[in-house]
């Protein structure tokens, strides 16, 4: 059994064949992230149509502080209103737009508090702001995934000593940097993901059926054996979800 605890499958070509696919390859938890108000409500409608499919529900850093305060609110009731079993992706990315750090922190620090209301995990964006993000998330006592983490490993260690989780991509299989941090976080606090329709493995769109490949890459990494870093993958999903 296997988890892919993020990607976006509204942003696929077709999502149902892309579940199907999943399904026959293991993959029997998908968790689709939402970026804003209409990803969000693709996700629920996902999530209705699929048994596999959970739905999370987020609003992208740089799509937050392109909206006004009331259509922010907005997000946060649909999010109330539907009660998700995560709250993602959520964040912050100084990588495409750096000037408006300060918005991002309130937006994710409303985030936070959002999710630690609801008692919520999280699946956080850090692209190219991974200490800041480590720093807002210690005012925050939430159960946290930094996904496609690309900071350094001494940023890693201070998630890791956080009690934070991590989520290796699929590019793994290709990306010296998420072999290493396969091998340094803690296998308890390890996921699986595909970030689909990015990060692929190959040269095609990614997919939730070949996050099979990432989690062999990273047991190659670990040097261990497939079957019970599968297993294990898998229980640290349920875990982080709450549906143990």
């Amino acid at each position: 059994m296997y988890a892919d605890i993020h990607c976006h499958l509204d942003d696929l070509k077709d999502p149902a064949g892309a579940v199907l696919r999943a399904q026959q390859a293991g993959v029997l938890l998908i968790l689709t992230n939402g970026l804003n108000f209409e990803n969000n409500k693709k996700a629920l409608e996902l999530q209705s149509r699929f048994p596999s499919v959970k739905a999370a529900l987020g609003l992208y850093p740089n799509d937050a502080v392109s909206i006004s305060a009331a259509e922010r609110a907005k997000v946060y009731q649909q999010i109330r209103d539907a009660n998700p079993v995560a709250i993602g992706e959520i964040g912050l990315d100084y990588h495409h737009d750096a000037s408006k750090q300060e918005e991002m922190k309130i937006v994710f620090s409303e985030l936070l508090a959002l999710a630690e209301e609801l008692k919520k995990p999280v699946l956080i964006h850090s692209r190219k702001a991974e200490q800041d993000v480590l720093e807002v998330l210690e005012s925050f006592n939430v159960r946290a995934d930094l996904h496609c983490f690309g900071g350094s490993l001494k940023l890693a260690k201070k998630g890791i000593d956080a009690g934070h989780y991590f989520s290796i991509p699929t590019s793994v299989v290709r990306a010296t940097h998420f072999q290493r941090l396969s091998q340094e976080v803690p296998v308890d606090r390890l996921l699986s993901e595909t970030d689909a329709p990015w990060m692929s493995p190959d040269d095609e769109p990614n997919e939730p059926a070949k996050v099979v490949v990432g989690v062999k890459a990273m047991a190659e990494a670990r040097q261990e054996s497939l079957s019970e870093l599968r297993e294990q993958l898998f229980l640290n999903a349920k875990r982080f979800i709450g549906d143990e």
